[in-house]
């Protein structure tokens, strides 16, 4: 899967571990169609902003990039990354992490 030049505004869902962007449970093989999709996703030139939750989550993934986009004005952390590795996450800007407003 490729995304090139998009944008995702008000996305994520807020109190989970659900992102806008949320690659999960890629098994590291090859043996399922479903696996090579994320396996070689790339998500570029895009923007990620006004976000309930995570903007981009990855967790039980190999082999994603991340590369050339913005993420900005969310709530927790802007990338949730977990028992992932081999991703690529270059030359993106990442803005203004936040405070949930109903935790004091």
């Amino acid at each position: 899967m490729i995304l090139d030049s998009v944008e995702f505004v008000n996305m994520g869902q807020k109190d989970t571990e659900l992102a806008g962007l949320d690659f999960r449970y890629n098994e590291y093989t090859d043996a399922d169609e479903e696996s090579v999709i994320v396996k070689n996703s790339i998500v570029t030139n895009s923007a990620f902003h006004t976000c309930g939750g995570f903007c981009a989550g990855f967790e039980h993934v190999k082999g994603v990039s991340l590369i050339n986009n913005v993420l900005y004005n969310c709530e927790r952390h802007l990338i949730n990354i977990y028992k992932s590795h081999m991703l690529t996450i270059t030359d993106n800007a990442l803005i203004g992490a936040r405070k949930r407003d109903d935790i004091s």
